[in-house]
């Protein structure tokens, strides 16, 4: 792994039907009037029909390992590339995660019935759908702002896009490759999450070799919107830590 200095880079990843759009607030609490904080984004329909060539190419464009932050798939995502690509990336702050979606191969998780009836009336009626599941995100502690925020962002995909997404979400399993996983990870999760249990992130923190999980108490699956001051303190604890564990290796 490269030498980490005191200039962090992020590499982010949204969560399935956003756009970069979603990391606004995140970014807001985050010092990006600096110029020694470099952002990356990528968007999960990208890493779906590329990979692993886009989170490859991000990943040499970082000028040393990155700090990568994902949210819901983004963060299945980056768990996959932490995986795949050891040594590339300094550590992992992970939103609403789970190393599986359904619970046909983990021990939490959603039935994959679920999935299978999303998926069915995505192709009939996209709108709903996405009506529906930004409800459940927002809930209990959003308001209907998010889902607005969330659907403008939707709207930038279309249903086999969606589907490609939601495809993945029931087929992506992660659980027998994570605890090899041993760069530093802090997990944010919603004790009310709607869409992801909080079951999945217990389970996601035991199996880590090096995870810390932050219980936002009262919030649901749309965090990015409601948490991201915590989201922010997070991010640059975690890159504090790091330096101090290289500057302690240094000495």
């Amino acid at each position: 792994m490269k030498a980490v200095n005191h200039s962090p880079e992020l590499l982010f990843i949204g969560g399935w039907g956003t756009t970069r759009d979603i990391w606004q607030g995140v970014l807001a609490h985050l010092p990006t009037h600096s110029p020694t904080w470099r952002f990356h984004f990528l968007d999960w329909q990208d890493c779906l029909q590329q990979w692993p060539t886009t989170i490859k190419r991000a990943l040499a464009t970082a000028a040393q390992p990155p700090i990568v932050v994902g949210w819901s798939l983004g963060a299945m995502l980056a768990l996959r590339a932490a995986h795949e690509f050891p040594g590339k990336i300094a550590g992992l702050v992970l939103l609403s995660a789970m190393p599986r979606l359904t619970n046909d191969g983990c021990e939490a998780g959603v039935t994959p019935r679920i999935l299978q009836a999303m998926r069915l009336r995505l192709a009939r009626n996209p709108a709903s759908v996405l009506w529906d599941f930004a409800g459940q995100c927002l809930a209990p502690d959003g308001d209907q702002t998010i889902r607005r925020l969330f659907l403008r962002l939707a709207a930038n995909f279309s249903a086999g896009e969606l589907d490609a997404g939601l495809e993945l979400l029931s087929t992506l399993d992660l659980c027998a490759q994570v605890d090899k996983i041993a760069i530093p990870c802090r997990l944010l999760h919603g004790s009310d999450d709607r869409i992801v249990p909080l079951a999945s992130a217990q389970m996601l923190q035991a199996l880590l070799p090096a995870a810390r999980l932050l219980i936002l108490s009262g919030r649901g699956h749309a965090i990015p919107y409601t948490s991201p001051r915590e989201i922010a303190q997070a991010i640059e604890a975690m890159h504090e830590s790091i330096f101090t564990s290289i500057e302690r290796t240094k000495s």
